[in-house]
């Protein structure tokens, strides 16, 4: 069985939101009877943790404004209450990191496109700070890790590279939780790019439809979902980055929504069943060999029987 588990909050949720939903779905499940759902409930629960203490990192603590010696206003001049006011600094990593992604999530379509513009953004002249670096890549890790946008399939490797996520694990057990899904997504993202042409071919191309708000055809999602199943247990932490998190959960909807009828009888048992061979590839295969044998026993019996004759 496929589980997959959202607390239904935006990217930008409280700690305290975040536990709050948490505790109204366990109370919604039995863990005892329903122990794969309590620990995808329970993964979900503590990566979310993880993105909203490293959102909170990512933010630098505000400095109080200090308040002036008290006096009297109409004995103060104008000019000496704006001194006294002090303004904010603007958050110029901020800056910076939205600017970038903007560019990921708009106009780049490559991954040699996001590696120059990558360079360009750390070479900002504002990120000047002795922590501009740093939080410049929490940055990047969180969007990462929030789910796919446009773009966003182009982005990982990338930023593996330029950060040397994959060089230096230390980089990443430093992230904590957070950490743990980046290095599980690039484990995953190169046991996928491993996989022998026409398998990779074919499950590009399922991703790229799942970028695609556009509700896939009754035939496309009987056809797809053995493979989108097998995507989903395989690569339970690259795909959310590549693919919309929100169409998955919709396919697999719209599935459910079918009659057992219209359902594809044969569907993916483990991996070790289905691995990158044309099964996997395609789940009729075995069906149309077992069909063609079949055609070829009837056309031998029936030469036999005319033999007969």
């Amino acid at each position: 069985m496929t589980v997959v588990i959202d607390l239904g909050l935006p990217h930008d949720a409280s700690e305290r939101d975040i536990r709050r939903a948490y505790a109204q779905r366990l109370k919604q499940i039995d863990p005892a009877t329903q122990a794969d759902v309590f620990q995808a409930l329970r993964q979900v629960y503590e990566e979310s943790l993880a993105r909203a203490r490293l959102e909170q990192a990512l933010t630098p603590e505000e400095p109080r404004a200090s308040l002036p010696p008290p006096t009297t206003p109409a004995s103060l001049p104008l000019k000496d209450l704006r001194s006294e006011t002090k303004q904010l600094p603007v958050d110029d990593v901020k800056e910076v990191l939205e600017e970038f992604l903007g560019k990921v999530r708009l106009s780049l379509r490559s991954e040699d496109e996001v590696a120059q513009a990558l360079a360009s953004a750390l070479d900002d002249s504002r990120l000047v700070r002795v922590d501009a670096v740093q939080r410049f890549e929490n940055g990047v890790v969180l969007a990462l890790v929030q789910g796919w946008q446009p773009g966003h399939e182009f982005l990982l490797s990338p930023a593996a590279t330029r950060f040397e996520w994959s060089a230096d694990i230390g980089r990443l057990r430093r992230l904590g939780g957070v950490g743990s899904v980046l290095s599980a997504a690039l484990t995953e993202k190169k046991h996928f790019f491993a996989q022998k042409q026409k398998a990779f071919e074919t499950y590009m191309s399922l991703m790229s439809r799942l970028r695609d708000p556009t509700d896939p055809s009754r035939r496309l999602l009987i056809e797809d979902m053995p493979l989108l199943h097998l995507l989903i247990r395989r690569y339970p932490r690259w795909l959310p980055m590549v693919a919309s998190r929100t169409n998955v959960q919709r396919w697999l909807a719209l599935y459910d929504e079918l009659p057992e009828s219209a359902k594809l009888k044969i569907m993916p048992g483990d991996d070790d069943e289905y691995d990158d061979d044309e099964a996997a590839v395609n789940p009729m295969a075995d069906f149309r060999w077992v069909s063609v044998w079949a055609w070829i026993a009837a056309i031998l019996l029936i030469a036999e029987f005319l033999g007969t004759l």
